[in-house]
């Protein structure tokens, strides 16, 4: 459930305002922070969901909206081919970029690109060679120099439990649609998208 918190600016630890609920940003988002009285806008470049923070950060350009890595689960291939290297798209309207893929052997791929902004952990990552698609999977971890970036360690869900603590589904709210996951009646597990219009 929302639960109102602090928004604090990443690179002077200030409390700059407050959020309306973790669940409601997601990383790069720059409308509905309601804050004015910067120099530059603001954008949100990480939530901390054991202390309710939600951090932000001045400039389009500011060094915590990149990434230069990640790591992708719950691959599916459309086709036989492994790349080891071929473009992806993290974003809906975004454009093509390069990458490098590394196959892990928990199943999980490293993906390296030059720096891109505002990846994030729940994220589709779709792989193309050109205008078709090869696969893609969801983004697991978000790094930055191999390492993962602490203001991205959660999985972005919010889980939603009943009075006796079981959970009923997990849900995040993304830029372009509203996800939300939970466990059916018969114990599968069931992942539905509703895109904002």
């Amino acid at each position: 459930p929302s639960k109102e918190g602090n928004m604090v600016n990443i690179d002077t630890d200030k409390v700059v305002g407050k959020h309306q609920g973790l669940m409601y940003y997601t990383i790069g988002q720059r409308k509905g922070l309601d804050i004015g009285g910067t120099k530059e806008k603001l954008f949100v470049v990480g939530k901390n969901l054991d202390k309710n923070i939600l951090y932000v950060a001045e400039g389009e350009d500011n060094k915590y909206l990149y990434s230069n890595g990640a790591i992708i689960e719950d691959i599916n291939f459309n086709c036989d081919e492994r790349p080891t290297s071929c473009t992806a798209k993290f974003r809906y309207r975004a454009e093509d970029v390069p990458v490098n893929l590394t196959y892990n052997d928990d199943g999980t791929i490293y993906v390296t690109y030059d720096n891109v902004k505002a990846v994030t952990p729940g994220q589709a990552c779709v792989f193309y060679d050109g205008e078709y698609c090869l696969g893609g999977g969801i983004v697991k971890t978000v790094m930055k120099d191999k390492e993962k970036l602490w203001a991205l360690l959660d999985d972005g869900f919010v889980e939603v439990k009943d009075r006796n603590g079981n959970l009923l589904y997990k849900y995040k709210s993304c830029i372009d649609d509203f996800k939300y996951e939970y466990t059916d009646k018969d114990g599968h597990k069931v992942s539905k998208t509703i895109k904002e219009k």
